[in-house]
């Protein structure tokens, strides 16, 4: 697919309110950046536009038919590791998917997963943090109070990467956001998925 879009891509964007939610860069600074970066314009063009949808567990959990919904009708999804990613069978197998890892830690389900899928699939890992950077007062057990399930508390504390916020670089996941827009032979226009996707997608549930 071309860079040049005239229709607003939708941006499935999952921050998980605990564990791997984005802090550095946050959600908004996200959001402004990839609606005001360089992949937006070029050379005080438009040539993209995105509309970005954010959603946290209990608002993909709290209807159904609206979690259906969010991915069914998601151009790109942009996700943490977790659990929350099998959701992305609801959305058009062409969809392309970018898997944000924790540093230093990588799992290949969900990449086999949507390679079943015939979805084009992109990975990424976070930067490095330390305690340090929570304060002086900050320690492993309490950070992995904080972002890590009651069940999964020694898990993090032998390896408090897996559950620590995402310090990302936003330079490689604008890359990775232009890869997906390459790799997606979806059209970006009202009528992309009637008349470029052999394969329908899941139907609009209402409650």
């Amino acid at each position: 697919m071309s860079l040049e879009n005239l229709y607003p891509l939708n941006v499935l964007l999952f921050n998980p309110t605990h564990s791997r939610h984005f802090e550095n860069p946050s959600v908004d600074q996200i959001i402004h950046q990839l609606t005001f970066g360089p992949l937006s314009r070029r050379n005080g063009t438009r040539v993209n536009s995105f509309d970005i949808h954010v959603y946290n567990e209990d608002q993909l959990h709290s209807s159904f038919s609206g979690l259906v919904n969010a991915f069914a009708e998601a151009d790109i999804i942009i996700m943490p590791h977790d659990a929350a990613v099998t959701y992305t069978m609801f959305a058009d197998v062409h969809v392309p998917f970018i898997e944000i890892f924790p540093y230093n830690y990588l799992h290949d389900a969900y990449r086999r997963l949507t390679n079943m899928c015939t979805r084009s699939y992109f990975e990424m890992m976070a930067n490095p943090t330390s305690i340090e950077f929570y304060g002086p007062n900050e320690t492993t057990e309490s950070l992995c109070s904080k972002w890590a399930p009651s069940n999964s508390q020694s898990i993090c504390l032998n390896d408090i990467h897996k559950f620590s916020p995402l310090h990302i670089n936003m330079t490689i996941l604008e890359r990775m956001v232009t890869l997906a827009i390459e790799a997606s032979p979806l059209s970006a226009s009202p009528t992309r998925r009637s008349s470029a996707n052999p394969v329908s997608p899941p139907p609009i549930i209402e409650d």
